[in-house]
């Protein structure tokens, strides 16, 4: 888990129990889209399918994750909960959609006596600051087994070292031509700016942030990829190798990253994980105080679509000056696995099932279900 990345199936891996959706799938495969076309993959996870007759059985502390669909929540809560007796920890996550999916959900964290913690993707304003809510960031797409492979060797590369730490490490920032340069009068250098825009994945309102941050450049491909006779990534249409696309966006200080089809995108964390600072839109999970989604990473918020070309070079420049230089960026750890799966199982009251190995290698033992008995503990 050290070096392994956060991604959007993660809640399957956390978890003791589970809820999903496309039940027609066997339980290890997985829809992911790849570009316009659905596939599927075989991924294995610990957790086993959550019945009405497995509730009762479920010991204090079991992790349930419900794949983020509003009728697969509402069948959670009408039909399984009422048969549970202990202490649970829930996560929701592996889609878009928001959570809590509305406010009418928000009684939960407030009645439900069992309830020790929710863990959410895209969360629901109205949770955020809940003692009971902890928003959750997307990580890595459903199909993040490429994403996965490549970014893992790169951290490996790094020894593990978070690219924002350090002055050595901010010195590609703070003395960045594309940002300090004579020349620098707009973000063709220093902006990275691709993303998908199609109506069949409800994205086409990312048109807007590509315009903005596009229209008005003095060119579009960089020096590197003239010199070097390459295909120009940033500002492009289409779609690109995984690996030209993180060669291409590593090359530059910022990356813009607008919503996606949810408020939080993928682009954000393959961005962070390149070593490069993500360009959000502001949100209320985003927040910089304890608990937010991106608290101690590195991040700028935008506010709008009313950005020139100067005014955007600006904002980056601030932002290396004041916070960026003044911060250590700690929360690296967040993005990894690890870090979840401790807080997660913290929560639980399961801080014990943590083991190590001779090597310094970590394990935990979970709770292994059958629709016979209660639940009895392996490691994994």
């Amino acid at each position: 888990d050290d070096l392994r990345p956060i991604n959007t199936l993660d809640g399957d891996d956390l978890a003791d129990v589970r809820l999903r959706g496309f039940q027609q799938l066997k339980p290890t495969e997985r829809y992911v889209m790849r570009g316009f076309r659905k596939a599927i993959v075989n991924l294995t996870h610990h957790a086993v399918d959550l019945t009405p007759s497995l509730a009762p059985c479920l010991r204090e502390g079991t992790v349930v994750h419900i794949e983020m669909f509003p009728p697969l929540l509402e069948r959670f809560f009408s039909e399984i909960r009422p048969k549970m007796t202990e202490p649970y920890v829930l996560i929701t996550s592996g889609t878009d959609n928001p959570s809590p999916p509305g406010e009418d959900y928000l009684k939960v964290l407030n009645d439900d006596d069992l309830l020790i913690r929710w863990y959410g993707t895209n969360a629901h304003p109205a949770a955020l600051g809940h003692r009971k809510f902890v928003p959750m960031p997307l990580g890595l797409a459903r199909d993040f087994v490429p994403q996965q492979a490549e970014l893992s060797a790169l951290q490996r590369a790094r020894g593990g070292a978070n690219p924002f730490a350090g002055s050595d490490a901010k010195a590609r920032w703070t003395g960045a031509p594309e940002l300090f340069g004579d020349d620098a009068t707009d973000t063709a250098r220093s902006l990275f700016v691709n993303f998908g825009m199609s109506r069949s994945k409800r994205t086409t309102h990312r048109a807007g942030p590509f315009r903005m941050a596009c229209e008005g450049r003095s060119y579009v491909r960089s020096p590197r990829e003239e010199e070097e006779e390459e295909e120009s990534v940033s500002c492009a249409n289409g779609t690109f190798p995984l690996r030209a696309l993180y060669s291409a966006a590593s090359r530059y200080p910022f990356a813009l990253s607008p919503p996606g089809r949810g408020t939080d995108c993928y682009r954000t964390y393959e961005m962070l994980l390149l070593g490069v600072v993500p360009i959000v839109w502001h949100h209320p999970m985003y927040s910089t105080r304890p608990g937010g989604l991106l608290e101690g990473l590195p991040h700028i918020q935008l506010t709008g679509l009313n950005y020139t070309q100067e005014d955007l070079q600006t904002i980056m420049r601030d932002y290396v000056r004041g916070d960026f230089s003044n911060q250590d960026f700690e929360g690296w750890e967040r993005m990894f696995m690890k870090h979840w799966r401790r807080r997660v199982l913290k929560d639980a009251g399961r801080t014990s099932n943590i083991m190590m190995d001779e090597g310094g290698n970590e394990y935990y033992r979970a709770f292994v279900y059958t629709n016979s008995h209660k639940g009895s503990s392996s490691p994994r």
